[in-house]
């Protein structure tokens, strides 16, 4: 707005609040990662949930993708995001189906805190909503070995509150 009429009174009054409000925003925000919680394995995981969460964990600390994202040639942003624990949030779902509606790939949600190098002296997780998925084949098995990950959300919390 200031690029369009710099000498607007509504634009000077905002222009002049601005710090004010980006301040209040950031209390908000660092509050609200403050509350947060690490929930650990959902009532309705698979029974096998701990060994699934660690299977997982291992599976983003090998990736260049994630863990080794410093080896990722393509890669722009080569901080690697370092795992910190896994979460399973829920139960084994079927992802996609053959012609006949035999599952031919199934999912498992789960919750991925990691951290990277520039936010730890901050004591920030960013916690991603993900879905392991198997690879897509006929009489595939609710099991690793994980093939593939969906990204859905993700947010912030204290590093220290992941268990």
């Amino acid at each position: 707005a200031q690029d369009f009429d710099a000498g607007n009174a509504k634009v000077k009054e905002l222009a002049a609040s601005l710090e004010q409000q980006l301040e209040a925003d950031a209390k908000k925000l660092d509050g609200k990662i403050a509350g947060r919680k690490w929930p650990g394995n959902a009532a309705n995981a698979p029974d096998d949930a701990g060994k699934l969460a660690a299977t997982a964990l291992e599976y983003f600390k090998n990736s260049v993708d994630w863990g080794r994202r410093d080896q990722n040639a393509e890669a722009k942003d080569t901080q690697p995001r370092v795992p910190l624990a896994v979460a399973v949030t829920g139960p084994w779902s079927v992802q996609a189906r053959n012609i006949v509606g035999e599952p031919t790939m199934y999912g498992l949600p789960i919750l991925l805190a990691v951290q990277v190098p520039a936010e730890k002296d901050r004591d920030l997780a960013r916690v991603f909503v993900l879905t392991m998925r198997t690879s897509e084949e006929r009489n595939v098995k609710m099991a690793p070995p994980f093939d593939s990950v969906t990204v859905g959300d993700s947010y912030y919390m204290r590093a220290s509150a992941v268990k």
